[in-house]
């Protein structure tokens, strides 16, 4: 799905390693059967492989393909900048969930993007009453997400606080290089493309009030959302970490000394 986050994150992957695939958005009988039956839940992305191997889970996707294809590696040989990219990579998975999540499913306007894109692909052939009313399941299902995921009247300033000092931090690195550790994109670049991309670009109320005032982050997502290939690149050299990405390291376990650092605590101490 165009508005999955984490289809987001393995598309652009997939189009760096120049492994050629179709895409499609199941209808309302794959997402809430078929896709149960072969990987026990409904959700997306799913690969399927010429062999008919199904693979899921975004994380272990990319792990597969890495191995069947090593040629340009995303994950960094050298042992700082792999823990770093694993890391960025928990960071953007689970650490943005309430942001992205609240990003997108607190603010009605919203909707109809994601209910035009669902609707046909959900009940092709079905009148359109039935196609508008199907993805309003997912709909609910999400809001009630959003709420257990902390998006109160209470914990939004905090997630928002959060959110705009990651944007900013991001913004600063990416007016420096144009990936995460280099001029190649990295496992950790493709899970960001997660929130970024797949919500926070998808969405016009978040792209309108979080992209567009940072002009280098949303260079990047161009870059990751882009149809063609990015140029092979490299990791910087050294083993180095730019200073530039320490800041959202810190925010992993709120160990940083900053405000991002007291933002972070706050909002899990809520």
């Amino acid at each position: 799905m165009q508005l999955s986050w984490y289809s987001a994150k393995v598309r652009p992957y997939l189009r760096f390693k120049g492994i050629p695939f179709d895409e499609r958005t199941p209808t309302a009988w794959e997402y809430y059967v078929v896709i149960p039956r072969h990987c026990g839940h409904a959700v997306v992305p799913i690969v399927i492989t010429p062999d008919g191997e199904w693979l899921q889970d975004s994380s272990v996707i990319i792990e597969r393909l890495e191995e069947r294809h090593p040629d340009r590696p995303v994950v960094p040989a050298t042992p700082r900048q792999r823990f770093a990219t694993y890391l960025l990579e928990l960071w953007a998975d689970e650490f943005w969930l309430s942001a992205g999540v609240h990003a997108r499913w607190s603010f009605p306007e919203n909707y109809p993007k994601w209910r035009d894109e669902l609707s046909s692909a959900f009940a092709p052939g079905f009148p359109a009453f039935i196609q508008r009313t199907l993805p309003l399941v997912l709909k609910r299902f999400m809001q009630q997400a959003n709420q257990r995921l902390g998006a109160t009247p209470e914990q939004v300033p905090h997630i928002e606080r959060w959110m705009t000092l990651q944007l900013d931090h991001l913004d600063r690195h990416f007016a420096t290089m144009p990936y995460l550790l280099g001029t190649r994109p990295s496992l950790a670049d493709f899970a960001l493309a997660g929130p970024i991309c797949g919500h926070l670009r998808y969405d016009e109320a978040a792209k309108r009030r979080l992209l567009l005032p940072r002009a280098h982050l949303l260079a990047w997502s161009d870059r990751m959302a882009a149809a063609t290939p990015s140029p092979a690149g490299d990791f910087i050299g050294d083993d180095a970490i730019p200073a530039t990405i320490l800041p959202m390291l810190h925010s992993v376990n709120a160990a940083g000394r900053g405000p991002e650092a007291h933002a972070d605590r706050a909002w899990r101490a809520g």
